[in-house]
């Protein structure tokens, strides 16, 4: 079973981080806020395309029994497997696993910014060892969906045990000096191939199924159309006419806007984030401030697309 996710604060807190290490500006706060607010909203975005996964599975088989009248509708198919109608193609636990690994990101960056003028070790090295904890038992749970058919969750173990033994550093040294820089730096490596992953992801399975799909529903209702059209009366031909006008603007905001593109910013602004901290120079904040409005940018197409999407299902 092949599956992806979403929820997602992946460098907000980071960003703070390179404030207050590379440039210590007084006016840095506005645009934290804006990445953190962005990142939000984005949270909620690509949540909608992941939720509705197993919704629109089912919904593109029985469009296809409803299209074709020599289909039947089926519990079962000849080989006696479960149709969409009864079965969930995408494992639920495949789904939950990648929106924790989201989250659990964005705890990372969290807790790097505690590090820097925290008043409590304690509070500290409380977090990051739950932090620690979360990331073992997701890294366990990557395991397990790599032994089913889950194909792309193995490539998961490995980046999640490396940020693992990052954090571990951390706890080690607790506040010792460089140890913040020196986490943003190690941790580049494997945040960087778990976006990559997840954005892969996104594309894969969310992205292609549901512009392949709405496209097949597409097709298959200009085919009704045309092959009924003369036995249809006004009001009929309209109605329909209609309904195929709804299905062309989902494909048309499927194919413009995906969900990868957010997480792809996600990887450009840690990755701008990575350069400003190696480099300790001030000028470099520039990108990162760029790799927010782009970031801001492309959150904003896809809620725009999202709430567009969402009014034509409710129609």
């Amino acid at each position: 079973m092949n599956t992806i996710l979403t929820r997602f604060r992946p460098a907000n807190s980071l960003i703070v981080v390179v404030f207050l290490l590379v440039a210590c500006r007084n006016d840095s706060k506005l645009p934290v806020d804006r990445f953190q607010k962005s990142t939000t909203a984005a949270v909620a975005a690509i949540s909608f395309y992941y939720n509705e996964l197993n919704n629109y599975e089912r919904t593109l088989y029985l469009q296809s029994v409803a299209t074709d009248a020599s289909q039947p509708l089926a519990v079962r198919d000849k080989n006696g497997r479960a149709t969409p109608l009864l079965s969930d193609p995408f494992s639920a636990t495949g789904i939950q696993a990648r929106l924790a690994l989201l989250q659990h990101l964005g705890n990372y960056a969290e807790r790097l910014t505690s590090l820097n003028g925290t008043t409590s070790t304690d509070e500290f090295q409380t977090n990051v060892s739950a932090l620690a904890s979360n990331l073992t038992a997701l890294q366990t749970t990557f395991t397990s969906l790599s032994q089913t058919s889950d194909a792309s969750a193995a490539q998961y173990v490995g980046p999640i045990n490396s940020l693992v033994n990052v954090i571990g550093e951390l706890l080690i040294r607790k506040k010792q000096q460089n140890a913040l820089r020196q986490a943003i730096i190690y941790g580049e490596g494997p945040i960087t191939n778990l976006l990559s992953f997840l954005r892969q992801d996104l594309e894969k399975y969310v992205s292609a199924t549901r512009i392949s799909g709405s496209l097949l529903v597409l097709s298959d209702q200009v085919i009704s159309y045309n092959g009924a059209r003369k036995k249809l009366t006004l009001a009929e031909r309209q109605e329909r006419l209609n309904t195929i006008a709804k299905q062309a603007k989902e494909y048309q905001l499927l194919s413009l806007v995906r969900p990868s593109e957010v997480v792809q910013q996600m990887q450009i602004s840690h990755q701008a984030l990575v350069k400003a901290v190696k480099s300790g120079n001030p000028l470099t904040l520039g990108l990162v401030l760029g790799a927010i409005d782009d970031y801001e940018a492309a959150v904003q197409r896809l809620l725009t697309a999202t709430r567009a999407l969402d009014d034509l299902l409710k129609k």
